[in-house]
């Protein structure tokens, strides 16, 4: 019985170990590390909901071309 506890002991050891190497790496490879991470992040967010006003299906379906979308297509 005391070998069975030993078992789970060793393997409860080796999940924590793995939760700590994968947490490490994790926080080491963030896109959002730095500032320019962040402005990435916020650049990202801000084109997904302007993504979601222009590909609406109401804005998609029988409508016609604003000014925004032929001006603003290619945004550095």
């Amino acid at each position: 019985m005391s070998s069975l506890w030993v078992l789970f002991g060793v393997l409860w050891g080796l999940v924590g170990l793995l939760v700590l190497v994968h947490a490490r790496r994790s926080r080491r490879y963030s896109r959002t590390e730095g500032a320019e991470g962040l402005l990435i992040e916020q650049r990202a967010r801000e084109q997904a909901a302007e993504d979601r006003v222009t590909y609406h299906p109401l804005a998609v379906h029988d409508a016609p071309i604003s000014y925004k979308d032929i001006h603003n297509r290619h945004r550095p």
